[in-house]
């Protein structure tokens, strides 16, 4: 087993899988994934693909494969020094392609790197709409806002865009308190940042152990009911 393998909480697959299966039924399913680190939800994405969908498909990964946590979270230790030294050497990179490199060419995983602003136009280039688009990039206030701001827009009408790390949403918790602390990872049980991101941009929205989502309307975004 791999260093990296690590059971991001069996219990969120499980929810990525109903969140994909929400979807169904369609031939064929378009994913953009912001943020990637080592593959392993790009490697579900495309498992569910080829399961599912009779047509195939695919799963875009953005991410920069760069460390990028600020010194406050790396003096935590733990998980960030380890996820600081795998992008600095490259490992987590690594980990990435071989996931890329074992799926079905049903469904192949295809990566850019960069940030989604800076890749933006390439992925408009190739045509703006995903049926599925999953953000769990950085998780400090500023990057969330952005890729939720551009993200929204690359989502077809009726697809569904959802992200990781929501513990707590904003209409529940102290704002304020969010927004002080919007450049801290992980703090009082929760990601300041992404609750303050997905609070201001979408309002509320549906959740479970931390994996949120809405709907793409014709107008808009909607709350995902059929969960």
């Amino acid at each position: 087993m791999s260093e990296f393998s690590v059971d991001q909480g069996g219990g969120r697959h499980y929810i990525l899988r109903r969140i994909f299966r929400s979807l169904l039924p369609r031939d064929h399913i378009e994913v953009l994934e912001i943020g990637a680190y080592v593959g392993q939800s790009a490697a579900l994405w495309s498992a569910l693909i080829v399961e599912h969908c009779p047509a195939g498909g695919r799963v875009l990964c953005v991410d920069s494969w760069h460390p990028y946590h600020p010194p406050e979270d790396i003096a935590a230790g733990g998980i960030y020094v380890r996820m600081e030294a795998a992008l600095r050497d490259g490992s987590a990179f690594e980990e990435f392609k071989r996931h890329a490199a074992e799926a079905d060419p049903k469904a192949p995983i295809h990566y850019l790197r960069g940030t989604l602003e800076e890749v933006l136009p390439e992925i408009v280039r190739g045509g703006p709409f995903f049926d599925l688009v999953y953000i769990d990039g950085s998780h400090y206030y500023v990057e969330v806002r952005k890729d939720l701001l551009m993200a929204q827009h690359l989502v077809q009408v009726g697809g569904l865009l959802c992200g990781d790390d929501l513990e707590e949403q904003l209409s529940s918790t102290n704002a304020q308190w969010c927004r002080e602390n919007g450049n801290r990872d992980y703090l009082n049980n929760c990601h300041p940042g992404v609750t303050l991101a997905v609070g201001e941009v979408l309002g509320p929205v549906w959740s479970d152990n931390g994996v949120w989502g809405v709907q793409k309307r014709i107008k808009g975004f909607g709350r995902l009911e059929a969960l």
